[in-house]
């Protein structure tokens, strides 16, 4: 709700809360006789005010100043972090924003997170983000990764979408959808580069990173959908996009896919260029020539990666932003010196990994949830057994070659079987009981990892360095 008349006034918030309450906020504080006063702040329009997310109430606050510039941490709820780790590493992650850009668009950032349950997510803002956790999800490595990988996300968003941003987004309607087929780049670039903050302030190893690239190859080699819509299409789309099995199996994400098409680019430069231009740099451009209240447009960005590179991407944009990605793994993973295994362990220096036989599990191309009267289907992969057999979303699996499932997944029960192995599937679709004969295929047994090539040349290992700003991984 607003006043389109008053949009572009200033706008003063004044919050009437307990006074023990702290009142924070990206937006500027109201100044009387030199002083702020608490619980009031000021916008300069209301576009400002919309982007500017005030936390007030009871919580825990610590503030930092890198290079002239102030940031604020605010935790609301109890939870397993610690409070000095969050603002230490914050602080040297805010540091690396220099290896993309050469300025700020900010002189004050605050970083509000939601320590809760039941909640998740994060939205970046002008001049700060929100980032809801559960206030379990910080202790482990693992989980503490997953947070300051958002809180990177959302930084990077600071200025790729709130600095710069597609023209079908500026300026924002609020009263209707804001349709562009750049959204890919807005999103699915700030997850690629959310990794260059994290690996070039050494928050995240080498290994570590691989092991969450590994988990996205993974994840789309069993996504149907890029074999059917582009990420420019997906972006278009956003508005309407379904979730769940649909998505997986006839559509892309701007995040996921977009991802790997940033990858594809920033390879495409540091190749082109002998390490000497990076998608950074397109996104440094970007920022420099198309601060807001401009916008940029494809025509823009194939401008920039022709003026940074000397080449042109006409035919390279049309292939893999308006086509379907063309993947292949073992060719990009090769020119930075690393290779697909499946393997459990690490080969002994001596033996060829590249020779590894692939072990094997059976596999369905379900994916199930324990209900009351068995195993609920919440996603068939397309083109698997499932599918072929005619299996479909809530479809409640109640036995498998007559046994009664009491296992808490299928995956549990299917250790019994092999690949090429034909099982009958027990079910009931809504309320009728059916069978169905379904011919096991097979899947990895091993979860994917990246590791060196047996051997690996100074070329690649300087690949590596360039594209991640990390020391290449001698082992697996």
């Amino acid at each position: 709700m607003y006043s389109e008349q008053s949009r572009r006034q200033q706008h003063i918030v004044s919050l009437n809360v307990p006074e023990t309450w702290r009142s924070v906020s990206g937006l500027n504080p109201v100044i009387i006789s030199g002083k702020a006063v608490a619980h009031q702040f000021i916008a300069k329009d209301y576009d400002v005010l919309a982007d500017s997310p005030i936390e007030s109430g009871v919580h825990q606050f610590q503030n930092f100043t890198v290079d002239g510039r102030d940031y604020e941490l605010v935790i609301w709820g109890k939870g397993n972090y610690e409070l000095s780790k969050i603002a230490e590493d914050l602080k040297v992650l805010v540091q690396q924003s220099k290896h993309i850009w050469q300025d700020y668009p900010f002189k004050r950032y605050v970083f509000m997170v939601h320590a809760t349950s039941g909640a998740r997510g994060a939205t970046e803002h002008v001049n700060s983000t929100i980032i809801q956790r559960s206030r379990y999800k910080f202790s482990d490595r693992k989980d503490y990764l997953g947070f300051l990988a958002t809180a990177a996300h959302e930084f990077v968003h600071t200025w790729n979408v709130k600095q710069y941003r597609p023209k079908g987004l500026v300026p924002y309607d609020y009263q209707q959808e804001n349709y562009d087929s750049l959204l890919w780049l807005a999103e699915g670039s700030t997850s690629y580069l959310q990794y260059q903050l994290l690996m070039r302030g050494d928050l995240i190893t080498s290994k570590e990173f691989l092991a969450n690239l590994a988990k996205r190859i993974t994840a789309i080699e069993h996504k149907p959908g890029r074999k059917s819509q582009s990420v420019a299409q997906a972006g278009f789309d956003s508005w309407i996009s379904e979730g769940g099995d649909y998505a997986n199996n006839h559509s892309v994400n701007i995040y996921s896919e977009g991802f790997f098409v940033s990858w594809l680019l920033d390879f495409e430069l540091l190749t082109h260029s002998k390490l000497n231009k990076s998608y950074r740099d397109v996104h440094n451009q970007l920022s420099k020539q198309f601060g807001l209240p401009k916008s940029y447009t494809e025509q823009d960005i194939l401008t920039i990666l022709q003026d940074l590179s000397g080449k042109d991407y006409h035919e390279w944009w049309q292939q893999n932003v308006h086509g379907t990605i063309p993947l292949d793994f073992d060719s990009l993973l090769a020119q930075a010196g690393l290779m697909m295994s499946y393997q459990k362990t690490s080969s002994s220096d001596n033996e060829d990994k590249s020779k590894d036989k692939l072990v094997t599990k059976a596999w369905t191309g379900i994916k199930t949830k324990k209900s009351n009267n068995g195993l609920t289907i919440t996603a068939v992969e397309k083109n698997s057994p499932a599918w072929q057999t005619g299996l479909t979303l809530d479809d409640i699996i109640v036995a498998v070659d007559g046994l009664r499932i009491i296992d808490k997944d299928l995956d549990s029960r299917l250790k019994n079987f092999k690949a090429e192995q034909a099982i009958e599937i027990t079910f009931f679709r809504r309320d009728q009981l059916m069978s169905k004969k379904l011919t096991l295929g097979a899947i990895a047994k091993n979860k994917l990892m990246i590791v060196p090539l047996p051997k690996v040349s100074k070329k690649q290992k300087a690949l590596f360095r360039e594209w991640t700003g990390l020391e290449f991984p001698e082992s697996a």
